[in-house]
């Protein structure tokens, strides 16, 4: 799974393949491409990343009121699966969402 966080409002959005998230202030944002697997950033955002096996049983592990540590990564700026862009381009947006 992936997430952004904004270092300027300190926000962090899940991303999705529906539409562009934004954070609270605006300066950060994502979204997957039709793949799921593709995401594309804007802004000042960081990518961040939950193994989601560890988090899904961290989870299941609340039922039972024991408080479990998951896995979760600042994910590298040079990603093959993240492009990051400084400013919002919608004619790319089209074509990178399909």
């Amino acid at each position: 799974m992936k997430l952004i966080f904004c270092p300027h409002c300190q926000d962090v959005v899940k991303i999705r393949t529906e539409n562009f998230r934004y954070c609270w202030c605006g300066k950060s944002s994502g979204q997957y491409a039709k793949d799921g697997l593709h995401a594309i950033i804007y802004g000042d955002a960081i990518p961040l990343g939950f193994a989601n096996m560890s988090f899904h049983k961290a989870i299941k592990q609340q039922d039972n009121h024991d408080s479990i540590t998951f896995r979760a990564f600042v994910i590298e700026k040079k990603c093959k699966t993240i492009e990051k862009k400084k400013i919002f381009n919608y004619e790319y947006y089209k074509n990178f969402t399909g």
